[in-house]
């Protein structure tokens, strides 16, 4: 008889976190969590450090390949980037720490140590778009067993997406998603339609669209529905590994096993543009690079509700909660950003209330 064993080849197993109740989200007060004592305890040594985020290189050959990628399927898989400035299992293992505490992986975001991987992108997507920068819009996350991430979507819908690339197709709005965990099939990676067969991602007017997949595919009897599907890619990448993603790509984060063996899977995604297109969420755009700890408070108490799905789980007082963290340093952003996250506030709030929740 042959024993099978069933063991991932490379789960490394993280030690158990250690719960505080006096470091739980329901026992802070609004000036505690912007508190820098709070997040030190939840994560020790991930801020405060002098760490250098000196931006990752790239040679003018690679450059171009780079953006020539990009431009031809809307999205590029680097696998082996440099060593990144901050240990990416650190953050992963931040995330737990949050999640044990009843906060979001969002707050990730209150972390330097997050901002300075954003930091050491900023030459790489330069290179790859032809200019685009730090817009602010950044989000992170953490897939349990049996949960998933965002369904399959286009980070953007525009009536006119032509105007949204520059003349040689490169994207004037991105995402860069870097994998601070192991992310593969079984714990949620990410898959994409990647633009070469995808008919509809230079086409604009799309934001009704009920499945981006189906569309970007033409998945219907008379294309032959088995053979466009074919087309999906997925996207498996080891901890450090990282995405340049287009706006117009079809990309979703795969639902995990229920009974996987993998750690969660944990990743950061920061929003890149022309500001042309689309202006930073802060008043100070430099702040999109390096901002404060406070901001980064209220930026990720913001992400939070403008993120939130129509059916989102989350207490309803966590969201209140959230939106006043976020009003008490709203003057560091945008008056169209604070109306955007007043909007979607106030939409949750309703459907809360219709459904008597």
């Amino acid at each position: 008889m042959v024993a099978i064993d069933l063991t991932p080849l490379s789960v490394a197993d993280a030690p158990p976190v250690t719960k505080r109740p006096e470091l739980h989200l329901d026992s802070q007060t609004l000036d505690e969590l912007f508190a820098p004592e709070l997040w030190s305890a939840l994560a020790p040594g991930l801020d405060g450090a002098d760490a250098d985020a000196a931006p990752f290189e790239v040679a003018a050959g690679d450059g171009e390949k780079l953006r020539a990628a990009l431009a031809a399927d809307g999205f590029v898989a680097v696998e082996r980037p440099p060593p990144w400035c901050v240990d990416v299992s650190r953050l992963a293992r931040a995330a737990a720490s949050l999640a044990a505490h009843g906060f979001p992986p969002g707050f990730l975001l209150a972390y330097e140590a997050s901002w300075r991987l954003q930091a050491q992108l900023a030459t790489v997507i330069s290179t790859a778009t032809g200019g685009n920068v730090a817009t602010g819009d950044a989000i992170a996350f953490r897939v349990e067993p049996g949960a998933s991430g965002f369904g399959p979507h286009r980070d953007r819908q525009p009536e006119d997406a032509a105007t949204t690339f520059r003349e040689d197709d490169a994207p004037r709005s991105n995402v860069a998603w870097v994998a601070l965990s192991r992310a593969t099939p079984a714990n949620g990676c990410m898959y994409v339609v990647p633009r070469r067969g995808d008919r509809a991602y230079a086409e604009g007017g799309d934001g009704a669209v009920a499945d981006p997949v189906a569309a970007a595919l033409g998945a219907d009897e008379a294309s032959g529905a088995k053979a466009c599907y074919q087309r999906v890619r997925a996207l498996p990448l080891d901890a450090g590994g990282f995405l340049l993603l287009s706006h117009r790509v079809v990309h979703w984060g795969a639902a995990a096993a229920p009974d996987h063996r993998e750690p969660p899977r944990v990743a950061l995604s920061f929003g890149f543009a022309d500001p042309a297109l689309e202006p930073c969420l802060f008043v100070d755009a430099a702040m999109a690079r390096r901002p404060p700890l406070d901001a980064r408070v209220a930026l990720a108490a913001a992400q939070q509700v403008v993120y939130a799905r129509n059916d989102s789980k989350r207490r309803k007082h966590d969201l209140a909660l959230f939106h006043r963290v976020f009003k008490a340093r709203q003057h560091y952003f945008t008056e169209a950003f604070r109306r955007k996250v007043s909007d979607r506030y106030q939409w949750l709030t309703f459907l809360r209330k219709a459904g008597g929740g």
